[in-house]
């Protein structure tokens, strides 16, 4: 109901990362990455492999995996998602001299090649079980807008969220993407706000100021 009557999901999490540019390991700024970008693929739950970007996928053999992707598809900035993005976004994950936290999760991958707008095909050095698995953990990347500036330029994504403004070490703030492909989220804005201090984040979720918050402490529970 305040989150309704606000039009906005106030989020009290415990830390930011440094910065938004993806790449660093820590699962908060993975989580962070996600909220305006979107992987090929999407988990549940149950761990159960849905469609994200890639709509189809299968293997060709036990090395190469060809994968068909969502069309329609635009970035926040109006530039459309075709196969180069996914091409670029991998590519650059996997060269020598990127910094990527999640490298590992893909570093099986030899080569990407685009076989139409909206279809790549993956090939590994060996037998690659986890592919789509690690594939999921991989915000995919306008190869226009990687390139087009520095790395700490805001994010620019295909997701549910559109990057509104960036306070560090105090907040986040998100806007709806009314045309996102999964269906506009519900409430108009988003809100993370750090908030380190374990018991100050509880008693800000007992007053209203928050709606949800990360790690609950044991004995507050």
């Amino acid at each position: 109901a305040p989150a309704s009557a606000q039009q906005q999901l106030v989020v009290g999490i415990p830390a930011f990362p440094d910065s938004l540019a993806t790449g660093f390991s820590s699962f908060t700024a993975l989580t962070m990455s996600f909220q305006v970008m979107d992987p090929l693929f999407l988990r549940d739950e149950d761990g159960k492999i849905l469609p994200g970007l890639a709509t189809e996928w299968r293997a060709i053999d036990d090395r190469t995996w060809r994968f068909k992707l969502r069309e329609g598809v635009r970035f926040h900035d109006g530039t459309p998602f075709t196969a180069e993005d996914v091409k670029g976004t991998l590519e650059w994950i996997l060269d020598p001299r990127t910094v990527y936290g999640t490298r590992n999760r893909i570093n099986g991958i030899q080569s990407v090649t685009v076989i139409g707008p909206h279809e790549v095909e993956v090939r590994t050095a060996a037998p690659f079980p986890t592919l789509i698995n690690g594939l999921s953990d991989i915000p995919i990347e306008s190869q226009r807008h990687r390139t087009a500036g520095p790395p700490t330029r805001p994010p620019v994504g295909t997701g549910a969220w559109r990057y509104g403004r960036w306070v560090a070490g105090d907040r986040y703030e998100l806007t709806a993407n009314a045309e996102y492909w999964g269906g506009a989220p519900r409430i108009p804005r988003l809100l993370l706000r750090q908030i380190p201090e374990p018991s100050t984040r509880v008693a800000s979720l007992l007053a209203g100021e928050t709606h949800i918050i990360q790690e609950v402490p044991v004995d507050l529970i």
